[in-house]
């Protein structure tokens, strides 16, 4: 198994509150803002011996463009798969995430 928890690392800003999520690359990448999916996530992947890395992250702590072109250039980019799970309507977030796919050439 490699499931690796989240960590979130120093805030750059008081004021801003950046954070940024540190963790190592992945073939599979879940992003969701529901704790409920984490939690499932966890308890499914126990179950899966023989499937790959996966890394999972809360959206609402990737909310700042620079904490989400971080995780972008240090996690995504390694991806093979991500899964994006949106709650509610467009947003900024989602606006920000196209933009960092673009950047990398990755089709939605």
């Amino acid at each position: 198994m490699h499931r690796i928890n989240t960590t979130s690392v120093g805030v750059v800003s008081q004021s801003e509150g950046i954070i940024f999520v540190e963790q190592s690359p992945a073939p599979v990448v879940f992003l969701t803002a529901a704790d409920t999916d984490i939690q499932s996530i966890a308890a499914a992947y126990a179950l899966l011996p023989d499937f790959p890395a996966l890394r999972v992250a809360n959206l609402l702590q990737l909310q700042h463009q620079i904490s989400i072109d971080t995780y972008a250039e240090q996690v995504l980019e390694f991806a093979s798969v991500i899964i994006l799970r949106l709650l509610g309507g467009r947003s900024y977030g989602l606006t920000a995430w196209k933009l960092c796919w673009n950047s990398y050439n990755v089709s939605i």
